[in-house]
């Protein structure tokens, strides 16, 4: 006899699905009315989901948490109803998060958005391409260096009235800024930027009489003797004497390591005002000098402080640490061109000159900064001096690599005379047939009137020189 067929209707939200498949074998089979006394064995239904997609623009990356998103581009993944996602955007290198749009955009330029999955949602994650500042523009042409009697004393402080440059107009591309640290920074971490401001104002002044040929300024700021107090208390000071006048001249230990991030601190400062401002369009680097302002100078006179020195602590390893970080001194400058000037070595301890440092140097400054980095020499004679022809050599393979380039680049270099009374009409056509200088440095001439008008040059003169600067470059 033949058992009818029994229909059964199943329902996903009510049977255990391995469970019900042998109960529905045993009621069709055996006609069974049940299972085990019972007509059904419920269980929690699969939980829902819904689909999160993200849109990536620009370069960089979206991540979820919980795990599911990881895209540069578009993806998309299942979270259960009512869960909570985190994404998370991660800018890559060179480029910054712009923000968020879609179900995300109230986040708007945090790097993290929390969703609830109560429906499907869709986020899109914007990056930008981070575009650093245009450096300034390499100074061409002549930049008269201002009145230098100053220097020779502690107290005495620089004006900056352009005297040089109103006496023959509308021949010069810059003006030399000259500073002291002790009017700068006068106590630790108190800055006073009039110094350099009142000199920014009378170029401007200098500018809107001559708008057809506008200067910039060159900031030197001169440590050694015209360091704060503060300075030479927390880093120690010795006592050198000035060979030109023979005066007495207290400074700060300038070849040690807590010098240098003291003098680093005032570049920080001063790059946070002036490195964008257009007006400003060089500065000096001045780490580890005693007297002039010229790094390589660890004295003044050859080797006649050596003993000075050494009494007071000083050792050729720091001194050459300290002017191997010297460009360091002035990362934060990252718009302006930096002027590094260089000179044999000399090496107190040993009373020798060491050539093979100092380019060592030169080279590794302008691999870092390009054609902001603006070699230099103060030392400019016809003939040369005779510690320099290493440097003056190492100039020219520097400018025959910048012309073997494709294209062919400049190779900023700057030159100051040995004095102002060398045979200028000698000295600088010299400088500018062998060596291509971007820049020469001009003494204040005789023609100003005033103390430090030393140089006996003639407007047509410079006329000449700034426009075969310009050629040559």
């Amino acid at each position: 006899m033949n058992t009818p067929l029994t229909t059964i209707t199943l329902s996903e939200s009510s049977i255990d699905w391995r469970l019900g498949c042998v109960c529905l074998v045993a009621v069709l089979a055996l006609g069974l009315e049940g299972c085990g006394g019972a007509t059904a064995v419920t269980t929690t239904p699969p939980p829902s989901t819904h689909t999160l997609s993200v849109n990536v623009s620009g370069d960089g990356s979206v991540r979820s948490t919980p795990a599911g998103i990881s895209c540069g581009t578009a993806c998309s993944a299942l979270f259960t109803t009512g869960s909570t996602v985190t994404l998370s955007a991660a800018p890559a290198s060179g480029s910054s998060f712009s923000g968020w749009s879609g179900a995300c955009a109230a986040a708007g330029s945090e790097t993290s958005c929390t969703l609830t999955m109560n429906q499907a949602q869709t986020a899109a994650a914007a990056f930008t391409l981070q575009t650093t500042p245009a450096a300034k523009p390499t100074l061409i042409g002549l930049v008269t260096q201002g009145d230098m009697d100053w220097t020779a004393s502690a107290s005495a402080l620089p004006q900056n009235r352009l005297l040089e440059a109103n006496t023959h107009p509308q021949v010069y591309a810059a003006v030399v800024i000259q500073a002291a640290w002790s009017q700068l920074e006068p106590q630790p971490g108190v800055f006073d930027d009039s110094a350099i401001d009142d000199a920014l104002q009378n170029i401007q002044a200098y500018n809107a009489k001559y708008p057809s040929t506008p200067v910039v300024g060159k900031l030197r700021v001169f440590p050694g003797a015209h360091s704060p107090a503060w300075v030479m208390e927390q880093v120690g000071s010795v006592d050198l004497i000035d060979e030109h006048t023979g005066t007495e001249l207290t400074m700060p230990d300038f070849w040690t390591a807590q010098y240098s991030v003291l003098w680093t601190q005032l570049q920080n400062h001063l790059a946070s005002v002036y490195d964008s401002n257009p007006l400003l369009g060089e500065v000096a680097i001045t780490s580890c000098s005693s007297f002039s302002g010229e790094p390589f100078n660890s004295g003044q006179g050859g080797f006649q402080d050596a003993a000075t020195l050494i009494a007071a602590g000083y050792t050729d390893a720091q001194y050459e640490q300290c002017l191997t970080n010297a460009a360091a001194n002035y990362a934060a400058w990252t718009r302006t061109p930096i002027d590094f000037t260089f000179n044999e070595l000399p090496l107190m301890q040993t009373q020798q000159y060491d050539p093979s440092f100092s380019l060592q140097v030169m080279e590794q400054f302008r691999q870092t900064l390009g054609t902001r980095a603006v070699v230099a020499n103060e030392d400019l004679n016809d003939p040369l001096g005779n510690n320099l022809q290493p440097i003056y050599s190492e100039f020219e393979t520097l400018y025959s690599a910048a012309q073997a380039a494709t294209p062919p680049a400049l190779s900023p270099l700057e030159f100051q005379t040995f004095a102002p009374t060398v045979v200028w009409t000698t000295v600088v056509p010299f400088g500018i047939s062998t060596y291509f200088p971007t820049e020469i440095e001009v003494w204040n001439s005789t023609a100003t009137n005033e103390p430090g008008g030393y140089a006996d040059i003639t407007e047509s003169e410079l006329q000449q020189w700034s426009a075969e600067i310009k050629t040559s470059n």
